[in-house]
């Protein structure tokens, strides 16, 4: 097996994918946790392989196995992660010698939402840390997630739904989601009384490209429709009448009130959505005091709404 030189940040990518596919026990555990595809592990795993020359497990129909070389790369690169984490920690403080940046990752359709107070808590921070900077990027949710976890953003604000591996996360706000379609669905001009959930299950929603959870009954192959990474894709694909699908309340309402999207209600009966926003660290950044006080203004902020959503 050849060694790898001077890990680089898309070796310690790979690497991590690998370790969360070991830790879990499989391709579709990873997926869960790690919040990607099982294609996109799929080839990070074959990356890991050609970047070091040897097969590193077993996978298919017969299931998951690590091969010697395997165990051997999953035993160093857990020392790797220990020694950056070491180096990570040693150097957290010396922040204080120098102005601040902190990073945060807010993902799309957060910030625009009514019960979000983000810039309120960032301009707080200013009072007692003056010399803070922010290095803010608006991006989709998988993004945050492996963004933070990863140790690339100190903050990350999002929707992480189950996948909470590896992250510390305070709780700020609960968005409210409403299954809607637009004019050219069939659905648009039905009433929703004479609509059935089943009906409605049957018929092709969009997804993130993950497994969803929101189905009331179990999602056949003509259930999953098409793909949209976030939730501005996925309202133009609702909007094309191709699809049905959950669009965030505050995004709804121009659309529901101008007549371009239609709420569906099987039976009379609302099918909302609701979803916890957290602010999320990482390993690498639980510990650095700037980023846990911004943390705790953000939770301090968000506590009244949160406790009357």
């Amino acid at each position: 097996m050849a060694r790898l030189q001077a890990p680089q940040d898309s070796d310690i990518r790979l690497l991590r994918h690998f370790c969360a596919i070991v830790d879990e026990g499989g391709f579709s555990a990873a997926q869960a946790a790690l919040g990607v595809s099982q294609s996109v592990l799929s080839e990070s795993v074959k990356a890991l392989e050609l970047r070091l020359g040897a097969s590193l497990c077993q996978r298919g129909p017969k299931g998951f196995r690590l091969f010697p070389e395997g165990e051997a790369t999953y035993k160093a690169a857990q020392r790797l992660f220990a020694e950056v984490e070491v180096f990570r920690a040693s150097t957290s403080d010396l922040s204080r010698l120098a102005q601040h940046e902190v990073s945060v990752a807010v993902q799309e359709s957060i910030l625009e939402h009514p019960k979000s107070r983000i810039p309120e808590a960032l301009a707080r921070l200013q009072d007692s840390h003056p010399n803070v900077h922010f290095h803010l990027e608006v991006m989709l949710g998988t993004q945050v997630i492996g963004r933070v976890a990863d140790g690339l953003m100190h903050v990350g604000i999002g929707i992480p739904g189950e996948t909470r591996a590896q992250l510390y996360v305070r709780p700020l706000f609960e968005e409210r989601s409403m299954l809607c379609c637009g004019v050219g669905h069939p659905f648009f001009n039905r009433v929703s009384d004479g609509l059935r959930t089943e009906e409605v299950d049957a018929v092709a929603h969009v997804t993130s490209g993950k497994v969803e959870s929101f189905f009331s009954a179990p999602i056949d192959a003509q259930a999953r429709g098409d793909v949209g990474r976030g939730a501005r894709a996925q309202l133009a694909l609702i909007l094309s009448g191709r699809n049905v699908g959950y669009v965030p309340r505050h995004i709804a309402a121009p659309l529901l009130a101008s007549g371009k999207l239609k709420e569906l209600c099987p039976g009379g009966k609302s099918m909302p959505l609701t979803n916890t926003v957290y602010a999320m660290t990482g390993p690498s950044s639980k510990d650095i005091a700037v980023v846990r006080y911004l943390v705790d203004i953000m939770a301090k902020i968000h506590s009244d709404e949160l406790l009357t959503t």
